[in-house]
């Protein structure tokens, strides 16, 4: 049993269904992972005056860390699409669904910070670009369903020299 690398062909024009051979598509959701790991940890902490790594309280870690899970979960997949030569449809669906999905965390960690630190103001950048990617992703997938139906009811019609018959 032999496996088969696939062959791709130079041609830039590939539609958004065919496999991504582009380096920057392959690591698309791995930027958008640190992208947002970037936001929540170091940019929305410093902009509301309260760095993570001064809060030195036992116990606090758990209630901050929480709030990843559903990130995490939404973040592995899309990576893991990237490495595996998905398609360049679904590497920008699961890129955006993995920044969508940090608004959980963004808004949990902005109440959090005030509380922790009541001195420190709010800052909601990350839940800014989580809920524009999660706009965007609405779009693209509304796009691509009326493309997808576009394409069927094209490619359905009988050609008229057929009907003529």
């Amino acid at each position: 049993m032999s496996f088969r690398i696939p062959q791709f062909a130079k041609d830039e024009s590939l539609n958004p269904h065919e496999l991504a051979p582009n380096i920057f598509w392959r690591c698309l959701p791995l930027l958008a992972a640190l992208l947002m790991l970037l936001l929540l940890v170091v940019i929305d902490p410093l902009l509301a005056g309260a760095p993570l790594w001064n809060i030195y309280e036992e116990g606090l870690w758990l209630p901050l860390a929480f709030p990843w899970i559903p990130w995490v979960l939404c973040t592995f997949p899309a990576i893991i699409a990237g490495n595996i030569g998905a398609s360049r449809a679904m590497i920008a669906c699961l890129s955006l669904l993995s920044l969508a999905s940090g608004i959980i965390p963004a808004v949990i960690w902005a109440l959090l910070i005030h509380d922790v630190a009541p001195s420190s103001g709010s800052s909601w950048v990350a839940a800014a670009v989580a809920l524009f990617s999660g706009l965007v992703l609405v779009l693209l997938l509304i796009w691509l369903a009326l493309r997808s139906a576009w394409r069927a009811r094209r490619n359905a019609r009988v050609p008229r020299q057929a009907a003529r018959l």
